[in-house]
């Protein structure tokens, strides 16, 4: 994942990303978080786009609350929207990146859902 795709993800969620970059093991993606604005604005790409290691992203899922659902029947994962379904299964943000990878999270993005693959 993109950078810049990170802080998309997280938008909502500053917190969470404040609390895990301030640590000093991500102290580059602090420094381009606080910064994130200008970056936009002079479109350097180099660093909007520079790979967030999975490490980062899983730590900040771990601290996330966002949760995902799950269409067991359609094979579908898209954002919780706080319905209740019996077909479908609530996960964490954590939960559905161990289970599913890191792919799905992009084209949630840009899609609004994940089809599995068969």
């Amino acid at each position: 994942m993109k950078f810049w795709e990170l802080i998309g993800l997280f938008k909502d969620e500053i917190e969470v990303l404040e609390t895990v970059l301030g640590e000093k093991k991500w102290h580059l993606f602090q420094d381009m978080f606080y910064d994130f604005d200008f970056l936009m604005q002079s479109s350097e790409s180099d660093v909007l786009d520079k790979i967030v290691p999975n490490e980062l992203l899983l730590k900040l899922a771990g601290q996330s609350k966002q949760q995902f659902s799950f269409d067991s029947k359609e094979k579908v994962l898209k954002k919780n929207e706080e319905t209740i379904d019996a077909n479908l299964e609530v996960l964490s943000m954590q939960v559905a990146i161990e289970n599913y990878g890191y792919d799905f999270l992009e084209a949630i993005q840009a899609h609004g859902f994940y089809k599995l693959p068969v």
